[in-house]
């Protein structure tokens, strides 16, 4: 049962968006499962996915009201993707459109879509009938529709660390050529840490925002090169190895296209618990 376990993961966080709940959400199973009489089973792997779903989609349903009073800008919870188990994880930017969906529509658009699931497996996952199953599915793609990122970020790590270099280097003319015209820079503290209460849109602006935060806060801390849901990243240390920023970068081409700063405590804990085995040490 416990081979599992990173599968029942990517489950749940594709669906919540939120790392730490994902694998209570897992553990909150493995614990309901022990007292289930295990004859009454026949597939053990399918019975694990179909109860974390529909524990993850009712976890969710809690998360959207705690999301809707959210001060200023959520964003979800990074999660390493530098291992084969973790595969599955969607990419940043699709994890964050998903937050558009409802909770069901969302679970069905990643069955189906990221997981392959037929109609028919959807129905038996979710307990619903087959048209609910298509109309769920229409409506998730129609609301997406128009928004699906138009970038997709490479794992080459070479234009992350051009980054970087022009950024320690105050290098303002190589870092004006890495950054897309119409980048957008988004941050969230959770109220919890100073951060950005606003998106920043414009290479002028992002800049100087950028620029302006690393001279003032990050020019004497440890940097590594991550990769964060299938996304180039940074990860700025404390002195004590304490993560106290994640950068995630999109790239579109050669040139970044959004930047996402993750700096809720909160939201930093799941990577910090993974941080010994993380590599690209700066």
């Amino acid at each position: 049962m416990e081979s599992y376990r990173p599968l029942l993961f990517t489950y749940a966080y594709n669906i919540l968006g939120a790392a730490m709940d994902a694998e209570d959400v897992v553990q909150d199973v493995y614990e309901r499962y022990l007292t289930i009489d295990k004859n009454l089973i026949k597939n053990e792997k399918a019975y694990l996915i179909r109860m974390v779903i529909n524990h993850a989609i009712n976890q969710k349903k809690k998360l959207k009201g705690a999301i809707a009073s959210y001060p200023n800008d959520w964003l979800p919870e990074p999660v390493l993707t530098e291992t084969p188990s973790h595969d599955h994880i969607l990419s940043y930017s699709m994890i964050l459109l998903l937050e558009k969906l409802e909770v069901r529509q969302r679970a069905i658009f990643l069955l189906k879509e990221a997981f392959g699931y037929s109609h028919k497996e959807i129905c038996q996952t979710l307990n619903i009938t087959p048209e609910v199953s298509r109309q769920s599915l229409s409506r998730a793609k129609k609301k997406l529709k128009g928004h699906f990122p138009s970038h997709a970020s490479t794992l080459d790590h070479n234009n992350l660390k051009e980054y970087l270099s022009a950024i320690q280097n105050a290098d303002a003319e190589a870092l004006e050529k890495l950054l897309l015209e119409d980048i957008s820079l988004t941050s969230d503290g959770g109220g919890k840490v100073p951060a950005g209460t606003k998106p920043i849109f414009g290479k002028s602006n992002v800049m100087a925002m950028l620029q302006g935060l690393y001279k003032k806060f990050y020019q004497h801390i440890t940097i590594q090169l991550v990769t964060i849901n299938h996304t180039p990243a940074l990860l700025y240390l404390s002195p004590e190895g304490r993560v106290i920023n994640c950068q995630v970068m999109v790239f579109d081409g050669n040139r970044v296209a959004q930047i996402f700063f993750i700096r809720n405590p909160d939201k930093l804990i799941f990577l910090q618990k993974k941080r010994p085995k993380l590599s690209h040490n700066q």
